[in-house]
């Protein structure tokens, strides 16, 4: 599993292009495009069955440390949302997560960490996790 080099984040704009939030009286809206890829034992792209979770982290205070903001879970042993979530063209599952407020906020120099962890349908005792790390930038 990897988090494929696609994701990023962007601001939402409604159907005129305009920015989403952009009337100074609320922030910026924004979301983060999550695309996920799976690879069978052979190294071929695949699809997978389980329980996809994304955790989003920023910076704190203290030197080195990390403060876990939001998490999103995705069901993907549910076939339709499976089927739904994977895109054809870059065979990842795609993922367009709304994001806190406070988010708009931050400067370009932030640091924001999304950490995925994967734990796969198979029924293993204790059940066996994937996980991976990926630093998000602004588009």
């Amino acid at each position: 599993m990897r988090v494929h080099p696609l994701t990023h984040m962007q601001r939402t704009q409604d159907v005129a292009g305009a920015v989403l939030g952009s009337d100074g009286k609320s922030p910026p809206l924004e979301r983060i495009n999550v695309f996920v890829e799976f690879k069978d034992r052979w190294g071929d792209t695949c699809k997978a069955l389980g329980l996809l979770q994304v955790q989003l982290y920023r910076s704190s205070s203290e030197a080195g440390q990390e403060r876990q903001e939001a998490t999103w879970d995705a069901d993907l042993s549910d076939l339709e949302k499976n089927a739904d979530w994977f895109d054809p063209v870059t065979r990842a599952y795609r993922l367009q997560l709304q994001v806190p407020g406070w988010l708009g906020d931050l400067s370009g120099q932030s640091s924001l960490k999304l950490r995925v962890v994967f734990t796969p349908s198979s029924g293993d005792d204790p059940p066996r996790r994937l996980r991976t790390d990926f630093v998000v930038t602004r588009s």
